[in-house]
């Protein structure tokens, strides 16, 4: 597959996130919660499942850290001309104070989930996150991992920004749906897409008055805060994703291992808050790579421009500082941008590529870490 076709398969994605934490439980709730549901006496809490084979129900799972061993469960297919989603619908102004959503989630399989938050008569805004296969993951987030959904058929949104107030729909998906629409095995392959019948399991769902420790404000010049024991980011097949702290970054981020060939790139991607890298320069970020690596860093604008830039990692683990500023990026090839200029309140995604494999012809496995991402 050539760098083009994985970059078009990539502008696909509709929906705007050290490995041992994926088995933490929950961080306890410390004061009341806004909203909780235990799935105790299987009760399905109001949770619905939506979808021509969607099916939900409350069963028990012998792997679930913690005491409680009964959860929600969504049977669903992953399949061309359907789309299956679980939702939760909450009342105005229910969870206005909300500061932090916080639940555990199982996969059958290597996937990315969004979580998706309906205001009333407003937008859409949603939070990707990695699951991996079969095990439980914590999942934390703050109101500000979640981006305004953007898309031609996306719903408009009049002032730009979340309400919570608002809010009358919580969802949880399988982004692994959205690439099956396509129809195309090369497509889904690229994104370990698999076909087929699928179980997503949730546990401990509360949406909570404790807020994220380190988490983004709406403020912030930080991408990724990283604050959250899951990673806030989508990759292609084959790429495995685990939160980090600590060496070889000195601070939290996240690491992703995959095969650098030649037959293959590797990235991951992130949404960016509209308008956050107005008034910066510049794109900083820490890489570390077990071997050596080109990595093309690409910001992309709603419409279609693409912009982007090489950096060289060293091998050896070796964090590294890296500043790409905006004046030195350069179209993609595949850039499609009516003004040809580089537009930083349109910028709505951060993609990361490894391309080693193809320009140094090299065949072997990789660790790159990644960390401190944040504009200046």
């Amino acid at each position: 597959m050539n760098q083009r076709r994985w970059l078009m398969a990539l502008a696909l994605m509709t929906i705007p996130g050290t490995a041992a934490f994926a088995q933490d439980a929950a961080p306890l709730e410390t004061s009341k919660p806004v909203l909780q549901t235990p799935f105790t006496n299987q009760d399905l809490n109001g949770w619905k499942a939506m979808g021509g084979n969607a099916r939900v129900s409350v069963t028990t799972d012998e792997t679930r850290p913690g005491g409680d061993k009964n959860v929600l469960q969504m049977d669903y297919s992953v399949v061309k001309g359907e789309m299956n989603f679980l939702y939760l619908t909450v009342n105005d102004n229910e969870i206005t104070q909300a500061k932090s959503f916080r639940f555990a989630v199982k996969a059958d399989y290597a996937t990315t989930l969004a979580m998706t938050l309906q205001e009333k008569d407003g937008g859409r805004y949603s939070a990707a996150f990695h699951v991996p296969p079969g095990k439980w993951q914590t999942v934390v987030l703050s109101p500000s991992d979640f981006s305004l959904a953007r898309e031609n058929d996306a719903p408009v949104d009049t002032n730009g920004k979340l309400d919570l107030d608002q809010v009358n729909f919580v969802g949880l998906a399988d982004a692994g749906q959205y690439f099956a629409q396509a129809g195309d095995p090369t497509l889904s392959q690229l994104f370990g897409i698999k076909p087929g019948s699928h179980s997503l399991k949730v546990a401990d769902f509360t949406i909570s008055r404790q807020p994220v420790a380190g988490g983004l404000t709406p403020s912030d010049a930080r991408i990724d805060s990283f604050a959250g024991p899951q990673v806030n980011w989508l990759a292609t097949g084959g790429v495995e994703l685990a939160a980090t702290g600590g060496k070889p970054l000195n601070g939290r981020g996240f690491s992703a291992s995959y095969r650098q060939s030649q037959d293959r790139f590797s990235g991951f991607m992130r949404d960016v808050g509209q308008g956050k890298c107005l008034g910066k320069t510049a794109l900083k970020m820490t890489l570390a790579s077990e071997k050596a690596a080109k990595v093309i860093v690409q910001l992309e604008e709603k419409g279609g421009g693409k912009y982007n830039a090489i950096v060289t990692v060293p091998e050896g683990n070796v964090a590294t500082p890296f500043v790409v500023r905006f004046a030195d990026l350069k179209p993609a090839d595949d850039s499609k941008d009516d003004n040809s200029t580089f537009d930083q309140g349109n910028i709505h995604r951060i993609v990361l590529i490894d391309v080693s494999g193809f320009l140094d012809k090299t065949d072997t496995q990789n660790t790159l870490h990644i960390g401190d991402l944040r504009f200046e």
